[in-house]
């Protein structure tokens, strides 16, 4: 069935075709009466665009194309006996392009080979001229005025002397200069960008790929993360979010941060013998920033973990236990399984926990002990449990009323709902991969700022 509807589609979209192919004829025929020949050859030409074999289409094309092409002929003859090399120029690509438009649906015009000759001429005389006024402008560095040249004469012929070098050079060397004096000015990340556009158009233009990587090495925010600070019982949790900071920044993929590694900055510390005390305070930790080679540095302090551990609250709940037994009937005079409710009861437990976390971080500047970005971060994290236990017997066979349904199923969850709090060690984990994912954030938002 799918092929035979496929089939009339495309019968339906041929004759829809064939319909709009011989409308257009007609109405070529009517301008073709009035004399108007450019605008007949376009039906025409249309017309065999929706229908290829339209020989009404072909035959008028071919006598109302031929006119035009003349035309476009005759005026490239007239301009070139005028000395007007630029207009015979472009009349001749005109003729060209006609003559290559209708060929391309198979008609075939007579294009008179012997105003080659002139066409050559003309276009190496305008050529000429255009190559000269753009080279002056080129060798005065105006290359905003150059490039339109060298691109119109590339576009007519990109093997005239050596305008597809000099287009190139007035479309980068722009670029490249840009970039320069945005270095001069320290401006590195936008030197940074304007020498990747050059490279990216001329992978070896002048010295671009090098001053590019220069660029990027000044732009970048060459971060230490010192230590964390905090009180004794807190240290491994401050090293933690340490070291969650360092891997959030890196995993940024950002190519204007660079985070020096935390076997190096511990290195440093013990060489140096810095007291990390000292480095608590903005001035030590610029100091410890400079002599480990870093631009910039953070360093932060966890200060009050709060950790509340709430009262257990047991609590015995009424239920009943359901059995089945074996009982005689003396009407059927045979035996049957009937339900039997027992009063018992089960335990709830419910147990709650929270902690509350601050962390202060700083990003400062080594080189103005200026600061760059700020927050206190404050978390607070809670969990608990709520859970049934059955220890005399099997929790299935418990119902709460033995008369409804309603209440059995959510008790029954009860039991095997999760009867762990989360440690204390765990939830502050989470509240410090929270608070690296906002210091790492609040890093990027200035980096991006600059």
């Amino acid at each position: 069935m799918k092929p035979i509807k496929l089939l009339l589609l495309f019968t339906s979209f041929l004759v829809l075709m064939g319909c709009a192919s011989k409308r257009m004829v007609n109405k070529a025929i009517e301008l073709e009466k009035q004399g108007l020949y450019h605008e007949a050859a376009e039906y025409y030409y249309k017309a065999l665009r929706k229908k290829r074999d339209n020989i009404d289409a072909k035959v008028g094309l071919k006598r109302n194309g031929q006119k035009v092409l003349d035309d476009h002929l005759a005026n490239f003859y007239k301009s070139y006996n005028l000395k007007d090399h630029k207009a015979a120029t472009y009349h001749y690509i005109d003729a060209q392009k006609y003559h290559h438009k209708v060929q391309a649906i198979g008609i075939r015009l007579a294009f008179a080979e012997h105003y080659q000759g002139y066409f050559s001429e003309s276009k190496k005389i305008y050529l000429s001229e255009q190559y000269d006024k753009g080279k002056r402008y080129f060798e005065a560095r105006n290359y905003e005025q150059s490039k339109p040249i060298f691109q119109e004469i590339v576009t007519i012929d990109d093997t005239f002397k050596d305008s597809k070098n000099l287009l190139n050079i007035s479309i980068i060397e722009p670029m490249y200069l840009k970039g320069k004096e945005y270095s001069k000015n320290r401006l590195h990340k936008k030197a940074y960008y304007e020498f990747s556009r050059v490279v990216t158009k001329s992978p070896n233009y002048k010295d671009a790929e090098i001053l590019k990587q220069r660029a990027l090495k000044d732009a970048q925010l060459t971060i230490a993360i010192l230590p964390f600070q905090s009180a004794s019982t807190k240290r491994t949790h401050a090293n933690t979010l340490a070291a969650k900071v360092a891997t959030d920044i890196i995993n940024q993929n950002n190519k204007f941060i660079s985070v020096i590694d935390r076997t190096y900055i511990d290195q440093i510390i013990r060489e140096q013998k810095l007291n990390m005390s000292g480095l608590v305070n903005s001035s030590g930790a610029v100091k410890a920033g400079k002599l480990i080679g870093a631009n910039s540095i953070v360093f932060g302090r966890l200060g009050k973990l709060n950790v509340n551990r709430g009262r257990r609250s047991v609590k015995r709940k009424a239920a009943y236990i359901k059995e089945q037994k074996r009982v005689y009937d003396e009407q059927t005079q045979s035996y049957q399984m009937v339900n039997t409710y027992t009063k018992t009861e089960y335990t709830e437990v419910f147990q709650e926990s929270s902690i509350s976390l601050s962390i202060n971080f700083q990003l400062i500047s080594t080189e103005t002990g200026r600061v760059l970005a700020s927050e206190v971060i404050e978390h607070t994290l809670n969990d608990h449990v709520h859970y049934a236990e059955y220890p005399e017997g099997n929790y299935r066979n418990l119902v709460i009323n033995p008369n409804q349904a309603q209440g059995t199923m959510k008790m029954h969850k009860l039991f095997k709902a999760r009867k762990k709090l989360r440690t204390v060690d765990d939830m502050v984990n989470e509240a410090c991969s929270e608070a690296s994912g906002q210091i790492t954030t609040r890093i990027i938002k200035y980096e991006t700022s600059r």
